[in-house]
């Protein structure tokens, strides 16, 4: 019970502070009231000179009367009453300059006295200090005597500094880089962009691997076959095989041509021909000619020799030459002999032919070929071998073709014998 009463008391102590603030302020209002007059407010001397505060040596009794402030000042201006409180009226500040008490005092030393400036000492590192010059002559310690004359490298053009010290030698401006006389790189010229081939899109078919044309690298070539026959009332039966391949390097190419003819009716042989034809070739550099040795051997058991050995060399010259087509002249010596006829002699002969080959795309394309032989001694005799096909391509990944082929073969003397051999044949044609 206490002790909630102890708490009650403590929670109401603030307000005794309150309760005795406010009385004290009613009190002094009351009596304020009672005088019946207001407070004045503190008026501010504006006449001069100003009160100020007398210094602690006014009070000394040795310092003269005169050297002390005047203690009285000029009374106050009346206070005039404006409808409420109580306000002096402003006074302008004196015309002449401000009096001050202290101006009358005797001058004393200030206790503050700055100290005398005094140079800091040189360090260790600064420069010499000369001597003033005696008679002219400058006086200098003895680690900086000058030189008892001036350098040797010293020039008329140089400027000598005045304590005669030696100055540093001036070397000569380097001399001006000349231009390097290294020619610029050539600059090459991009290639040309590559012709749009306008071949139709082909289908690559799956084929046998070894087939492929890397198995017989380095050669290149074809195997040909075409046949017919009949049997009944008649009996006949043709066929025709041949073999063409091609290695060529960049400093020769050779190429070789066998050809089989072989024909018979009701058991009669009717044909039987074999042509052997080998050609080398050497590209000259960065030129269209070449040089080529060209042999051919003929055996064909209806003439009126057994066998004929001919040869020729000489110059070719590409006319054109792209992928596309291939246009050739050629013109040289040559020779041929017959064996196992009435004339067995050697003729020495003149070449003159050419060749071409063009591709319409990569499946159309046609070669010709055509070679002229005449008798140095007698133009009338001559001999022209020729040759033409046209190729269709059936299957590139089986490398399969079909083939129209034509030989010609014609003889100016034919000793008795028909001088034209033709032969045409369709054939079918694997590439490799």
């Amino acid at each position: 019970m206490k002790t909630a009463q102890l708490d009650a008391l403590v929670r109401q102590a603030w307000r005794l502070p309150l309760c005795a603030g406010l009385v004290l302020l009613v009190g002094i209002v009351l009596a304020g009231e009672s005088n019946g007059q207001d407070p004045v407010p503190q008026q501010i001397n504006m006449d001069g000179p100003f009160r100020l505060p007398l210094p602690p040596y006014a009070l000394d009794p040795s310092v003269p009367a005169e050297f002390l402030p005047t203690q009285t000042a000029p009374a106050a201006p009346p206070v005039q009453q404006v409808n409420g409180p109580l306000f002096a009226p402003f006074v302008p500040a004196p015309s002449g300059p401000i009096q001050s008490p202290y101006q009358n005092l005797p001058s004393q030393p200030s206790p503050f006295q700055p100290a005398p400036f005094q140079p800091a000492p040189a360090p260790p590192y600064a420069a010499p200090q000369f001597n003033a010059p005696q008679n002219g002559v400058p006086q200098y310690p003895p680690q900086y005597q000058p030189l008892p004359n001036p350098p040797l490298d010293y020039q008329p053009g140089f400027q000598q500094p005045g304590n005669q010290q030696p100055v540093a030698p001036q070397l000569p401006a380097p001399a001006p880089e000349t231009p390097s006389s290294t020619p610029p790189p050539e600059v090459v010229p991009p290639p040309p962009p590559a012709e749009k081939s306008t071949a139709p899109l082909l289908v690559e078919e799956s084929g046998w691997g070894w087939w492929t044309p890397k198995m017989l690298d380095p050669w290149e070539g074809n195997v040909e076959l075409g046949m017919n026959g009949t049997d009944g009332n008649s009996q006949t039966f043709n066929i025709r095989f041949g073999v063409t391949a091609k290695h060529k390097t960049e400093t020769f190419v050779q190429s070789l041509q066998l050809t089989s003819i072989q024909k018979s009716a009701n058991g009669n042989t009717t044909a039987n021909t074999a042509l052997l034809d080998g050609r080398l070739e050497w590209p000259m550099p960065n030129s269209r000619f070449n040089y080529f040795i060209h042999g051919l051997a003929e055996y064909d058991e209806f003439k009126a020799f057994d066998v004929r050995l001919s040869g020729d060399t000489g110059f070719g010259y590409e006319f054109i030459q792209n992928d596309m087509t291939t246009l050739m002249g050629r013109s040289g010596l040559a020779f041929s002999r017959e064996i196992g006829g009435p004339d067995t002699t050697v003729h020495p002969e003149l070449l003159f032919g050419g060749e071409y080959k063009h591709k319409f795309s990569p499946t159309h394309s046609i070669s010709m070929k055509v070679d002229y032989f005449p008798d140095v001694t007698d133009f009338s005799d001559f001999r022209v071998n020729s040759q033409a096909s046209w190729e269709i391509a059936l299957s590139q990944a089986w490398g399969m073709s079909l083939k129209f082929s034509v030989i010609d073969r014609y003889d100016s003397t034919p000793q008795g014998a028909k001088p034209n051999d033709l032969d045409y044949s369709t054939l079918l044609l694997w590439t490799f």
